[in-house]
């Protein structure tokens, strides 16, 4: 097994983006408070849905609020909104720069699986997720199994 030199960060390869948004790309804009995440085309969720931009906007209005039951609120405390001008772009402005943007969202929740942001702890979804990495969900017995 090859060890990885600490002396070199790693590198963070989109999964979702087209790109990383920097400054030199425009993604990231000179005030340092607007990230601009372009979506890759022809994303799916694993129900054959898009992935859109919105996608990205729903995650915010769930995750935002602990209130929701969200574990995550708190990470995302200086974001003042994020904008979906089309089905592929997302716009996040934060209040001031956010060092770590690049791993603000580490997971995107499909709005037309989901159910009300307010309800999150109660959503069908929480027991039968939509993903959109490699693995589908096919049974869960509760304390014993998930495959």
């Amino acid at each position: 097994m090859q060890q990885r030199n600490p002396e070199v960060p790693p590198r963070i390869q989109p999964a979702l983006a087209a790109e990383l948004p920097t400054l030199e790309n425009g993604g990231v804009s000179e005030d340092l408070s607007t990230i601009t995440w372009k979506l890759k085309p022809d994303l799916l969720w694993s129900d054959g849905e898009p992935i859109t931009s919105d996608d990205v906007v729903f995650t915010w209005e769930a995750v935002r609020d602990a209130a929701n039951g969200s574990a995550y609120a708190s990470e995302f405390e200086h974001v003042t909104g994020i904008e979906a001008p089309d089905p592929l772009t997302a716009v996040i402005t934060y209040d001031e720069f956010n060092a770590g943007y690049l791993d603000q969202f580490p997971v995107l929740l499909p709005r037309h699986a989901a159910g009300p942001a307010e309800d999150m702890a109660n959503w069908e979804f929480n027991r039968n997720p939509v993903g959109a990495g490699p693995f589908k969900l096919q049974e869960w017995a509760p304390g014993e199994y998930l495959m």
